[in-house]
């Protein structure tokens, strides 16, 4: 980040956007039928997860083996595109829009930074001009999703550890501006 000292870090679910992503994606990309089966089917590991007492990294982990596992890269890349080209502006919160501009007008380097699915979340970072985009990566073999999630799940510290990897791990050189849910 030579020369740029100040960054500014945006969280994506219910603070770029008014709430979670994965859902409406997740709808878009399968239909109603295969999303709600899904639901039915993982609903142990969701209400785990809900009332803490099933990690996150688990229930995601089951979550993308359900609905990515054997699935076609490309074609999901192309849904993807799609679902951010046509979806994605209902979702986003507009005064955290402005923010991001205000940021991006000023020269500030700015980092989205989401535990969401790169499958889509990429395609978030262009569409906004991010500067940076770290998030959950599907681990591909050959021309398909595995089902996995490739390295950690970026969520909690692995924000910070992520974060680090771009601004190195000396973060007092730089004033920070984070936006993220409560």
């Amino acid at each position: 980040m030579k020369g740029k000292s100040k960054v500014a870090v945006f969280d994506f679910d219910g603070t770029l956007t008014t709430g979670d992503s994965l859902l409406p994606f997740l709808y878009y990309c399968f239909g109603f039928w295969k999303l709600t089966i899904g639901i039915l089917y993982l609903s142990p590991f969701i209400i785990g997860y809900l009332l803490k007492v099933y990690p996150n990294n688990l229930a995601k982990k089951k979550l993308v083996n359900y609905f990515f596992k054997n699935r076609d890269v490309n074609l999901l890349k192309k849904i993807a595109s799609r679902f951010i080209d046509e979806k994605i502006d209902y979702f986003i919160r507009n005064n955290i829009l402005k923010r991001l501009r205000w940021h991006q007008k000023n020269d500030h380097v700015t980092i989205l930074l989401s535990a969401s699915l790169d499958l889509y979340i990429n395609y978030v970072g262009e569409k906004y001009n991010f500067d940076h985009v770290e998030c959950s990566i599907l681990e591909i073999d050959k021309h398909l999703f595995t089902g996995q999630i490739k390295g950690d799940n970026c969520y909690g510290n692995e924000k910070v550890k992520r974060l680090k990897k771009i601004l190195g791990d000396n973060l007092t050189g730089y004033t920070l501006y984070g936006y993220g849910a409560v």
